[in-house]
């Protein structure tokens, strides 16, 4: 039940019991105006049934005066007015009582009442007649019915009809009076009933949201020292539940960030570690199955003319796997949307169709493509023939697996091509006269065998002003691509300057290098006439490394052997044998 709920029932009940004492109140006020009404009856009905017991008093007495005046022969005009005024007011006490809200007992006393009052009367004023007729007969007989009156007949269902009033009237009071007891008690329990519930409802809501919200705070501490595997119980549906629920999801969210970081970072050390291509080709091959477990999964690059793709890293659950049949990027969505791209059904409208046909028979496929400076060289290719979808976890790592590796390779490659600017001349790819220096030295220093060469370009000058620059830059390239392919892979050639190159044989003999060279003339004369160049021809002079000679003294003598070779005529070689007598000795 949600917290609105439960306060909503609680104040609920509450104004009922409100309600209920509310309404108790209202029929104990109706109770006690009810009594108090039946009070002011009470009073009005005794002092009327007094009244009336004084009016027929004086009645009577105003008939027994009568009766004196006339045996006294005494003047009676006075008292039959005394009588005629309380017979009136006698007969008029009747009538207000009869008209009067009585029980049945009470109106059956009053009617005997009024009975024995309106036979004195008529007897009363029998007596006057025989009285007011004035013959002995009359006042004889009007003397002996004087004798006759009892005044007790009238007096006393006056007085049976007060007591009776007056009996009636205290046994209602004294019932309203205990009926008001009670319910001002009753009135009085309802209303702490009402509080009770009141506190026994905030008692419990509040409990119950301080105690869940305790244990939600702990568990957030725990979170916040870094224990993110804690998660909040959530034992109802209510707004803290749901509060519990939707921090839950959030600390899941966080969870998996912090391991998707820890991932990476451990991913992007792993990289750092590698220090060239190869092994960087390691480490993400061997990252594959902690990234996609259970997935056959593939790395594809470009080669350097981004025109083809080959696959560099490769890892299956089975060990065989047929792989993605793209030939190049720009076939690949993923590699075109430069976005992690993921396939649930290969059979799908808009799935990608280098899916379907394979003999690995997948069902969904994963794609991330590698970017190296900001442009698609690569994508890794992870398929699954399983019905279980990639987790979004297997999703971000893949993501982030092809994001390090790329940028990796990225800059081992810049650091390559940085490295090769450096140490190979612009122009011929050759290496430059310092890294030429460089290796040669090392070799000389190891007490390697040595012969080297200096070849100059004949008339390379003239070529130039007679052809133009371009074609002097497509003549000296040539001539560095002959040179390579004429020698071994061990040997080490640099462009020495201008249209000056230098060669060093390690373990090869200043003659053997003469032999190596003819061949090499040969060879340049080919390929100039295939590549459409103005005829030109080299000069090379060619000595033998002493053992404990410095390169610039060896250079200095095959440039002899150079210059010699330009003086007599070009187009040759000359092979230096002597050595200086430094060197000799």
């Amino acid at each position: 039940m949600r917290i609105g709920s439960k306060i909503t029932a609680g104040i609920g009940s509450m104004a009922a019991l409100l309600a209920v004492t509310c309404g108790l109140s209202w029929t104990l006020a109706s109770q006690q105006i009810n009594v108090m009404s039946s009070e002011r009856s009470a009073i009005v009905l005794n002092r009327n049934v007094k009244q009336y017991q004084v009016d027929a008093a004086d009645v009577a007495v105003a008939e027994n005066s009568i009766a004196y005046d006339i045996t006294s022969r005494t003047d009676p005009s006075a008292d039959l007015r005394s009588f005629a005024q309380a017979t009136s007011a006698a007969q008029a006490d009747a009538v207000t009582l009869e008209a009067m809200n009585l029980g049945a007992t009470k109106r059956s006393e009053l009617t005997e009442a009024t009975k024995a009052v309106e036979a004195y009367i008529a007897q009363s004023n029998t007596i006057n007649a025989g009285f007011n007729a004035g013959t002995k007969n009359s006042i004889a007989a009007a003397n002996a019915e004087v004798a006759d009156l009892n005044y007790g007949k009238v007096i006393g269902p006056i007085g049976q009809l007060e007591q009776l009033s007056a009996a009636q009237s205290t046994s209602v009071l004294a019932a309203s009076a205990a009926q008001g007891k009670r319910d001002r008690l009753l009135v009085l329990a309802l209303a702490l009933a009402a509080l009770v519930l009141a506190g026994g409802v905030g008692t419990v809501v509040t409990r119950g949201i301080t105690s869940r919200l305790r244990r939600t705070v702990k568990v957030l501490e725990q979170v916040a020292a870094g224990d993110l595997t804690k998660r909040i119980e959530v034992d109802s549906a209510d707004e803290v539940g749901q509060m519990g629920t939707a921090l839950n999801i959030a600390l899941d969210h966080i969870e998996e960030r912090a391991r998707g970081q820890r991932f990476e970072s451990r991913l992007a050390n792993a990289l750092e570690m590698a220090d060239d291509e190869a092994e960087v080709l390691t480490v993400i091959e061997r990252s594959f199955a902690l990234t996609v477990p259970g997935s056959a999964v593939e790395l594809l690059l470009a080669d350097n003319s981004h025109a083809h793709l080959y696959r560099m890293a490769a890892a299956s659950p089975t060990g065989d796997m047929s792989g993605c049949s793209v030939d190049s990027p720009d076939q690949c969505p993923a590699a075109r949307r430069a976005q992690v791209q993921y396939f649930s059904d290969i059979e799908a409208l808009d799935a990608c169709p280098k899916l379907r046909g394979r003999a690995d028979c997948p069902t969904q496929a994963l794609c991330g493509p590698v970017s190296i400076m900001g442009r698609t060289v690569g994508v890794i290719h992870a398929t699954r023939t399983t019905v279980a979808p990639f987790p979004e976890t297997q999703l971000a790592d893949l993501g982030t697996l092809a994001k390090l590796a790329g940028a990796r390779i990225g800059i081992l490659r810049t650091m390559s091509d940085t490295q090769l600017q450096a140490t190979t001349d612009s122009l011929t790819g050759l290496l430059n006269r310092r890294s030429f220096e460089q290796r040669v030295t090392e070799l000389l220093d190891t007490g390697t065998p040595v012969s080297v060469v200096m070849a100059d370009l004949d008339h390379f000058k003239v070529l130039n002003d007679t052809y133009g620059h371009a074609v002097g830059d497509r003549a000296l390239i040539l001539f560095a691509q002959t040179l390579q392919n004429s020698l071994r892979a061990q040997d080490v050639v640099g462009r020495h300057g201008g249209e000056e190159f230098t060669v060093a044989l390690p373990d090869c003999s200043a003659s053997n290098a003469q032999m190596t060279l003819e061949l090499l003339r040969a060879r340049l004369e080919t390929a100039i006439t295939v590549a459409g160049l103005p005829r030109y021809t080299a000069s090379f002079g060619v000595v033998d490394a002493g053992d404990q000679e410095d390169l610039p003294a060896v250079l200095v003598r095959a440039d002899a052997a150079l210059y010699t070779a330009k003086r007599e005529g070009r187009d040759r070689i000359v092979v230096d044998h002597t050595m200086p007598e430094s060197v000799a000795s």
